[in-house]
């Protein structure tokens, strides 16, 4: 397998030549040692060479390439309608609770006991109202 070069080279003696070592007879013919990995199954990688010539010929194919666009452009924009449409029931939540917080500060520090709370309330709901009309129409525009 490995053979020393001749002294009258002008190389350095210690140098080897190795043989192509990679080469099926090579391999079939020595024993490994035990911590070496074992040789590749060669169908099995001629077989995955195909397939990623035929990707990379399918990805470079232009015919490819607009399906691939719009795929990429309905995901965007269901990533967009999940995050508006998730935002729609935040706002109904919160603007009644803040006007709910606002009401019962003005009864604490003035009093009228259920109407200042009552009008927060509604207040807070027809603020989420308008918030979710506005965000509505900025989606529909878009």
């Amino acid at each position: 397998m490995s053979q020393k070069k001749k002294p009258d080279d002008k190389t350095n003696e210690s140098e080897e030549v190795h043989s192509d070592w990679w080469s099926n007879d090579a391999l079939d013919d020595t024993p490994l040692p035990d911590n070496f990995p074992t040789r590749p199954d060669g169908e099995k990688v001629r077989k995955l060479r195909q397939k990623m010539r035929k990707e990379r010929q399918d990805r470079a194919n232009p015919k490819n390439r607009p399906r691939i666009a719009k795929f990429a452009n309905r995901v965007g924009q269901s990533a967009s309608d999940i995050g508006t449409y998730t935002l729609i029931p935040m706002m109904m939540l919160a603007g009644p609770a803040v006007g709910y917080g606002l009401g019962w500060l003005a009864e604490k520090q003035w009093g009228g006991e259920p109407w200042t709370s009552t009008t927060g309330v509604l207040v807070g709901l027809a603020a989420a109202f308008r918030q979710i009309i506005i965000l509505l129409n900025k989606k529909s525009r878009s």
